[in-house]
């Protein structure tokens, strides 16, 4: 949780709104140990996190500094190098290495172009899958940017939210199961519903919870 807060002080373009938030509800979350409150703490979470993003605010606005501002493009040359150092030490891995997962914010809207722009700093052989946690990117512009890019749309199924469409953009498939608990009969669905796809492999993943073994080791006698 903490690691998705970012240094928001000091940038130009300035820190929006929509990002001081994000990192004040991840504030909380890490405090309270909710990913998401039930009925009877909500309201006291969502006092907490305006308050946070209130004083976050107000001390953004207060820094003073001598420094000149941080241009996001020139960040963005860096987040080109990171790319390329991530992959270099996935690379030790060898055949052992699976999909690399990247896991979007719920406040970042659809920004198509830079989408593209990042599938394009990405080398060949990539195996990125994408989550999307904002609706906004759920449309065929979206999805013929990354069948263009090789990169597969994650399927995430979450107690908080509805899943995404189970859409191929690429030759493989990777599916997140994140509900606490599935039946047999889920299972066995979903191993139908996989099957169905034209995906010549797929990755799944269930929660990590003691039950996840068990699960995985279910949902596989049903495929085989």
């Amino acid at each position: 949780m903490c690691r998705n807060i970012k240094t928001l002080f000091n940038f130009e373009p300035p820190a929006t709104k929509a990002e001081i938030r994000d990192a004040s509800l991840q504030f909380v979350r890490k405090l309270s140990g909710f990913n998401r409150p039930s009925k009877a703490n909500e309201q006291a979470f969502d006092r907490a996190v305006d308050a946070v993003a209130e004083a976050a605010r107000q001390l953004i606005d207060s820094l003073t500094t001598t420094a000149p501002a941080r241009d996001r493009a020139v960040e963005a040359e860096k987040a080109r190098d990171s790319v390329e150092y991530l992959y270099r030490n996935l690379a030790t891995l060898g055949d052992k290495r699976g999909p690399v997962l990247y896991q979007l914010p719920p406040f970042l809207k659809k920004d198509l172009a830079r989408l593209t722009d990042f599938l394009a700093v990405l080398p060949s052989g990539h195996q990125a899958a994408f989550e999307f946690r904002n609706d906004t990117w759920f449309d065929d512009a979206v999805y013929a940017a990354l069948k263009a890019g090789g990169a597969s749309l994650c399927h995430s199924e979450r107690e908080d939210n509805e899943p995404p469409p189970l859409v191929e953009t690429a030759p493989w498939g990777y599916v997140r199961l994140r509900l606490e608990t599935y039946s047999d009969q889920d299972l066995e669905r979903w191993a139908r519903r996989l099957d169905e796809t034209g995906w010549r492999q797929i990755y799944v993943y269930f929660m990590h919870e003691p039950t996840a073994p068990a699960y995985a080791r279910t949902l596989m006698g049903f495929v085989g």
